[in-house]
């Protein structure tokens, strides 16, 4: 096993990989979305920073840069026999490393309350609870621009 990381992801290979991690989502995520139609709108709106195995998309995370001010993470996943391999960890790495070095001050996320292990994953590469109402929480990570010219 050779994970590559990228920022190249085409449309079917997300399909592909929502398809195969779908049910990883509380809820699952066929429930809440149409996967193809997700799929596209994250191919053609959003930054995407994925995990590559032998040419098949193992790890996503996808995020909305809006504006100039911040950027809105709308995706993370993993396949289930990946996990464990630090690769979440390293795909928001890459997208916290995009916000910097964009001069963006700010990553948002919206996480399902029962989600146990995204919010884990979330508290560690920093992000902290800013809302948290019955069914999903808000969590923010504020970008440290200072220094930086």
């Amino acid at each position: 096993m050779e994970i590559i990381f990228s920022r190249d992801c085409d449309y079917e290979k997300i399909y592909l990989h929502l398809l195969e991690c779908k049910d990883n989502f509380v809820p699952p995520l066929n429930e809440r979305v149409e996967l193809r139609d997700f799929a596209k709108k994250i191919h053609d709106n959003a930054i995407t920073f994925c995990a590559i195995d032998n040419h098949n998309l193992v790890g996503l995370v996808s995020c909305y840069f809006n504006n100039g001010a911040y950027g809105f993470i709308n995706h993370v996943s993993v396949l289930s026999k990946y996990k464990r391999l630090g690769i979440a960890i390293r795909l928001m790495e890459m997208c916290i490393d995009y916000a910097l070095e964009n001069s963006y001050s700010l990553l948002c996320l919206e996480v399902d309350s029962d989600n146990k292990a995204a919010i884990v994953l979330y508290t560690k590469v920093g992000f902290e609870i800013k809302d948290n109402n019955s069914n999903c929480i808000e969590m923010n990570k504020a970008i440290n621009l200072e220094g930086l010219d």
